[in-house]
Order: structure tokens, then C-alpha cells, then sequence
């Protein structure tokens, strides 16, 4: 008798269910999807996914509640809303001029609002993962330019037309699916993704010159996931050659040397062309460095602390940058390298890099990564409206809440008002 039978057996308070019924509803439910290339991920219920809409023929991001494969494999998500679907679906009772969200999301990580909607989809039009994080997360400061990265501050009801500012989903939630999973796919990917980037910055943060102002890291039991996601949508294909590895160990009172073949693949990234590709899977601020130290002391502010100490860039400051160019200023072209070895899980980063000071060198570094001003882009269909953002204050309180239908606005001190009355309170203390 299978553990999973006992399980039910004992849930049933005792009773005998019919093995043969136990095992043909066993076999309707999927736990676990694996997607083969070119997608090559693995989805779950509560997995985030990336899918391609038939109806409008977009992009769009939902969440797994559901894997079902009686007939074909049909995966069923709830939906998570751009800005035009929600526009779209609240129709004539959308307030002009208003938004749920600080502004417009013009780059990554783009905004969206959870929903009580959902969809059935055919697995055949998933196209990836998707990392999706409350606005509150810690880890949002680190997003800007990553792909496949969302933010949700809000929740549609679609049946009462009303947005709710509260958090109504977990970042990364297969990791807490019933059998309490440890990690989960998206999370391993997400979080080695960002350990990688670190430890890149770590390379570029640095005031030493040696070695031509190259350097390298070594990281272990980097998943192969990983570097699957790395390597879709590469410009040009990874290299790969046969090397010969080396490991020592000990077994029980033997000091041994072990040696074997094994295959390693390769990145470079150097070129223009690659610096958009760098930015999707690291950052806006791939390949930029300072050399300055920043003092950043917890001193005794308890076991929770969290300091954060920030310096604006100038055009006075030696940066280390990868510059990723055409011609070569040096007999060593400066990049960024990615080395891969699948058996062992292993990935090293070798950066080289230039030190650059005065405006001419560093401005156009800065505007190659639209680091520059960080002036969102005009865009009159959606300049002037009013964000009613969870942290907009007015009327002695924060919004929590906005019903379309009844045209009002629920503050977190339990007043109720008209949205006209808020936007002419809002002109007023403009």
C-alpha cells in the first residue's frame, strides 16, 4: 500500500475508500509540469508564468491555480492585469485622468495589478517564467532593466469594479506549495541570477589595477535552469570546448586527485549588440563599477537592522566599466565572460574592465544604459493623471481602496470620498 494511499486513508477519519476510485482521481491531478525546449522550465501550481493571449495577441502574466490533463494538458491562471486591461475591462466607469499605480511603467520591472480573473490556456502557449514581487519587497531596488519582472501593489475585483491596496499573493509561491517544497524553480533561478549579479559588482567595486584590470569568480552548484534562462534569447550561440577539470577530495584516510574530460560553454559579451542582452538578465547598470568606498555601519541598531548608504555618481568620480564596444581601445578587449561547466555545476564570471573619469568618458556610458537622467519618457496618453498609489496621502490618510462603480475613494482612516473631491484636494495642495 503506497504512503500517498495510507495519507488519504488517515485524512478519511478512518474510513476504506475504493483503491482502483483513489487511484483514477490520483491520476487526473497534475502536481508538476515539465516543459521541454525551447521553453525548459518546470511549473507548479502557484508558479508565475509568461504566456501568449490568442484573444489579444500579447504577452501576458498569470498565476498557476490549476494543471489538469483529462483531455490535453490545460493549465488554468489568474490573471495579472496591465494597465489597458484594466482601462478595458472597467469600461465606462474608469475616472479619467487617474491612475492605480506612482507612474507609468515605461521599462522593467513593469507594474501590474492581481485580479480575481481567470483563464484556461493551453501549455503549448507558455512562453517563460515570470518573477512577480509585491511593491513592498526588499528586493524590488535591485530590479530595474531585469526581464520578466513585475511589481503588483493592487487588487481588481472585477465583479464590484474595485481596486484594493493590499498584498493578496506570495513572491516566488510554489515555494509553498502542500508538500513544502524547500525552493522551487523560479525562486533557485531568480536568486542565483541575483547572487551572480553580486558577485559581478563585487569584481567592478574595486580600486585595484592589477592584472590589466581583470578579474575573476567562481561559483558552485549554479542550477542548470540557470543557465538555461542566461542563455535564451543570446545574440549568438555559447561556445563550447572540451576541458580537462580537476578535483581533490578525501576518502576515509586517502588524499585523492581525480581528472576527466568534461565539456565547458562560454559567453562573451563585449559588443554593442550585447549590452541590451547583459541589462535583461543583470540590470540597467551592467558592466559600471566605482572606486570609491562607501562607509555602510550597522553599529547597534539590533539583529533586524537595515542601513542603506547611497552616492550619487558624478562626472568627477574613476568608475570601472565594461564599455562594451566595436573598436577596441586596448590589445585586450575589455568584456564580460561567462564559463559554464554543466557536470559540475560550476560558473565563473571574468570581468575586464577600463577606469574612466570626466564627463566625456562616463556620460556616454550612462546613456548607452538610459542611466543618465532617469526621465521617464513623454507620453500624453497617460501624463497628467493622478496616482491614487497606495502611499498617496490626502485627507489626513493613505488610499487603501477605490470602488469605480460608486466613484469613491476608501482611505486608511476610514473616510470615505468622492474622487473628484480628492483630485481637487490633490490640485489644491499642488
Amino acid at each position: 500500500m503506497s504512503e500517498r494511499y495510507q495519507r488519504a486513508q488517515r485524512a478519511s477519519g478512518g474510513e476504506q475508500p475504493n483503491p482502483l476510485e483513489w487511484m483514477r482521481k490520483a491520476q487526473m491531478v497534475v502536481f508538476s509540469l515539465s516543459l521541454p525546449s525551447p521553453i525548459n522550465i518546470s511549473i507548479t501550481c502557484n508558479t508565475f508564468i509568461r504566456y501568449s493571449s490568442r484573444q489579444s495577441n500579447t504577452i501576458e502574466v498569470g498565476l498557476v491555480t490549476s494543471i489538469s490533463n483529462q483531455t490535453s494538458l490545460v493549465v488554468t491562471v489568474r490573471r495579472f492585469l496591465t494597465w489597458m486591461q484594466v482601462v478595458s475591462i472597467a469600461g465606462d466607469r474608469m475616472v479619467p485622468n487617474i491612475s492605480f499605480w506612482p507612474l507609468n511603467s515605461v521599462t522593467n520591472p513593469y507594474y501590474l495589478c492581481d485580479s480575481d480573473l481567470t483563464v484556461e490556456i493551453s501549455t503549448s502557449s507558455i512562453i517563460g517564467l515570470a518573477f512577480v514581487f509585491y511593491h513592498d519587497d526588499r528586493v524590488v531596488t535591485q530590479l530595474e532593466g531585469m526581464a520578466n519582472t513585475y511589481i503588483v501593489s493592487s487588487f481588481f475585483q472585477s465583479a464590484t469594479l474595485t481596486v484594493i491596496h493590499a498584498c493578496t499573493f506570495v513572491s516566488f509561491p510554489s515555494a509553498h506549495v502542500p508538500n513544502n517544497l524547500l525552493s522551487c524553480m523560479p525562486s533557485t533561478i531568480f536568486y542565483q541570477l541575483m547572487g551572480i549579479k553580486q558577485k559581478m559588482l563585487l569584481l567592478l567595486n574595486t580600486r585595484s589595477m592589477s592584472d590589466r584590470c581583470s578579474s575573476s569568480v567562481s561559483m558552485n552548484s549554479i542550477d542548470a535552469h540557470t543557465w538555461n534562462y542566461i542563455v535564451t534569447n543570446l545574440p549568438h550561440a555559447a561556445t563550447h570546448e572540451t576541458i580537462v577539470y580537476k578535483k581533490t577530495y578525501l576518502y576515509k584516510d586517502e588524499f585523492c586527485v581525480e581528472k576527466y574530460r568534461t565539456t565547458q560553454f562560454t559567453i562573451n559579451l563585449s559588443l554593442p549588440m550585447h549590452l541590451s542582452y547583459a541589462q535583461n538578465i543583470f540590470g540597467s547598470g551592467v558592466g559600471i563599477g566605482t572606486r570609491r568606498v562607501l562607509k555602510c555601519a550597522l553599529k547597534q541598531r539590533g539583529a533586524s537592522a537595515k542601513v542603506i548608504t547611497q552616492y550619487q555618481i558624478t562626472h568627477s568620480d574613476m568608475l570601472n566599466i565594461i564599455p562594451f564596444e566595436y573598436n577596441a581601445e586596448e590589445v585586450v578587449r575589455r568584456g564580460l565572460q561567462l564559463k559554464y561547466i554543466p557536470q559540475e555545476m560550476e560558473l565563473t564570471v571574468s570581468v575586464r574592465f577600463r577606469v574612466v573619469t570626466g564627463r566625456d568618458k562616463i556620460q556616454p556610458e550612462l546613456d548607452a544604459r538610459n542611466l543618465a537622467d532617469r526621465i521617464r519618457p513623454h507620453n500624453p496618453e497617460f501624463d497628467d493623471y493622478y496616482p491614487l498609489f497606495t502611499n498617496t496621502s490626502v485627507f489626513d490618510g493613505n488610499i487603501s481602496r477605490i470602488n469605480l462603480t460608486r466613484r469613491s475613494v476608501f482611505l486608511s482612516n476610514n473616510r470615505e470620498i468622492a474622487i473628484t473631491d480628492v483630485i481637487n484636494e490633490m490640485d489644491r495642495l499642488l
